[in-house]
C-alpha cells in the first residue's frame, strides 16, 4: 500500500477475504474498505509510525466486504523506508478473525443474560470455590448479606462474613459437597445473626465440575425466616383458639 493509503498489489487471501477480484481492490484505499465507524483509528497509528515512535502497528476493525458484510481483522502495518530512509510504502497483513469475534459476542450475550437472570431471582445465588472462597453472588445474596457492593464478598470465605457457628456448619456442608459429589437440598439453618435477630434459612449446594473434577460448588439460599414467624404466629393462634 502507498503511503496515501492506496493498494499496490494484493496477493490471493486478501482478495478471498473481502470478495473482491485484485483488479478492484487496487482501485480502491484502505479508507474505502474500512467499516465507517472504523475509519479513525488507523491514522493516528500511522501518525506514530511516521513520527518514528513505532517501526509497526496493530489493531482489530471492521471492513466492508464487497457485498457489504461485516469482516473483523487483525490488521499489522509496518512502514518500508527508501534509500534515504524516508517511508516509501506500507506492508499490510490481514487476518480474518470474523469467526472469532462472534463467538466472543455470543458468549458475552449468553453471559449478559446469564447475569441479568441471576440477579433477578429472589433467591440468594453464589459460587464458591475449592476454598469455599465466594466467586460469584447475585443481588438477592447481597442483600442477604447486609452489602451493596459484591466486591465486600467476593474472594471471602464464611468465616469472614458469618456467625462462627454457622461459618462452621456451611463450611462441613461444603466439604462434604466438594467430597461426595451428592448435592444438599433445602437445608434448613437456622441462624443467630450477628445484629442479634434470628434468621432461618433453606440452602442448597450443588457440586460445580471442571473436565471431569470437582470445581467448586454452586449455593442457592432463600430466606424463609418471615414464613417461620408466620407459622409461629398461626400455631400460637391455633393453640389459644382450642384452649378457648
Amino acid at each position: 500500500m502507498d503511503i496515501n493509503g492506496r493498494w499496490l498489489r494484493v496477493n490471493e487471501s486478501f482478495c478471498r477475504i473481502l470478495g473482491y477480484t485484485n483488479k478492484e481492490l487496487l482501485s480502491l484505499t484502505l479508507n474505502e474498505i474500512t467499516h465507517p465507524d472504523d475509519r479513525g483509528k488507523d491514522q493516528p497509528l500511522m501518525d506514530e509510525v511516521f513520527s518514528g515512535l513505532k517501526e509497526s502497528y496493530h489493531l482489530e476493525k471492521r471492513l466492508t466486504h464487497k457485498s457489504g458484510v461485516v469482516v473483523w481483522v487483525h490488521q499489522a502495518s509496518s512502514v518500508v523506508q527508501d534509500a534515504d530512509f524516508k517511508p516509501s510504502h506500507w506492508t499490510v497483513q490481514l487476518q480474518d478473525i470474523t469467526e472469532q469475534k462472534n463467538i466472543v459476542n455470543a458468549l458475552r450475550e449468553e453471559r449478559e443474560l446469564l447475569r441479568t437472570l441471576i440477579d433477578n431471582i429472589p433467591s440468594g445465588i453464589f459460587i464458591k470455590d475449592l476454598q469455599s472462597r465466594k466467586l460469584l453472588v447475585n443481588k438477592a445474596e447481597c442483600e442477604f448479606m447486609g452489602v451493596k457492593n459484591p466486591s465486600e464478598l467476593l474472594g471471602k470465605d464464611d468465616f469472614e462474613l458469618l456467625p462462627l457457628d454457622f461459618a462452621r456448619k456451611a463450611t462441613a456442608e461444603d466439604r462434604e459437597v466438594f467430597l461426595t459429589g451428592k448435592p444438599i437440598i433445602n437445608s434448613e439453618i437456622i441462624i443467630n445473626w450477628i445484629d442479634g435477630t434470628t434468621r432461618c434459612v433453606l440452602c442448597s449446594k450443588i457440586a460445580l465440575y471442571d473436565n471431569g473434577k470437582i470445581s467448586g460448588l454452586l449455593g442457592i439460599t432463600h430466606d424463609i425466616t418471615k414464613i417461620k414467624e408466620a407459622e409461629t404466629a398461626l400455631f400460637e393462634s391455633e393453640q389459644k383458639y382450642r384452649k378457648i
